[in-house]
């Protein structure tokens, strides 16, 4: 016991327990907002007592700094997923046009640790990306809006449902090749198959990003514009895979999407 209290009246022992301390109260709701103050009453002490590893140890270790640097270190490795609470749909994971990083979910549940655990790993995304622009691996091509990509489509030729199912789709009188695995994943999405009721447009925007076009008719003889499944998947041309959907029409279209950039 004497040794134990001996060894706590080393500053930087008891900022290494002030720190174990302040990692438990940071995943334990609202009262994760007492790190903040915590944090700075014990800067202050260690600045004035003059304790330098103490004071190190305080702005390195904190649960601040450790969530924001888990936000610049996933920005470094390349693909960066900012995090959020809410009720998705299949244009939550879009990627911002500005940042480019994909949107991600995590537990619907509100636990009052958002803004440590969520928003600051986000913060420190945005600012790295604001300043040395987006992450390696995240989409650079163009990246039409929701307006622009549906003002393209009236005077887009259908593209044949059997050449899409193996891979290619006719795109401005030119063949796009298609990944198997997106194939296989866009044809689940709105349930296609070889047949007359899901027509497939395809443009090209800037010779960059393809956009697709599937909408599902209600019945083989039901007028061209009814439609219980209408969306509209941008592909990069390059790595031949999604990066965002935008969707139109269709209540039984997934909360997420079937394929994704980074996959």
């Amino acid at each position: 016991m004497k040794s134990f209290l001996q060894l706590s009246q080393r500053p930087s022992l008891r900022m290494l327990l002030l720190l174990a301390g302040c990692w438990v109260v940071a995943f334990l709701g609202p009262f994760s907002y007492l790190v903040v103050p915590a944090v700075l009453v014990a800067l202050w002490r260690a600045w004035h007592q003059r304790t330098r590893v103490a004071l190190v140890l305080l702005i390195v270790l904190n649960p601040l700094s450790g969530f924001f640097i888990a936000g610049v270190a996933s920005y470094v490795n390349g693909a960066p997923v900012l995090h959020s609470r809410h009720l998705p749909d299949l244009e939550s994971y879009n990627p911002d046009p500005l940042d480019r990083c994909p949107r991600g979910l995590g537990s619907c549940l509100v636990n009052g640790s958002d803004w440590l655990t969520i928003h600051t790993p986000n913060a420190a995304v945005l600012l790295m990306s604001r300043c040395f622009g987006p992450s390696a691996l995240a989409y650079n091509g163009p990246y039409p809006t929701k307006a622009e990509a549906l003002a393209l489509m009236p005077e887009t030729l259908l593209s044949p449902v059997d050449q899409f199912l193996k891979g290619r789709v006719l795109a401005d009188g030119k063949m796009v090749r298609l990944q198997p695995a997106v194939v296989r994943a866009l044809a689940g999405l709105v349930g296609l198959e070889n047949d007359d009721i899901t027509p497939i447009h395809a443009r090209l925007y800037h010779n960059r990003c393809l956009i697709l076009r599937f909408s599902r008719r209600i019945g083989s003889s039901a007028n061209a514009e009814n439609f219980d499944t209408d969306v509209l998947v941008l592909v990069d041309r390059s790595s031949q895979r999604p990066f965002a959907y935008y969707q139109i029409a269709g209540a039984s279209l997934p909360h997420s999407p079937p394929a994704t950039y980074l996959e």
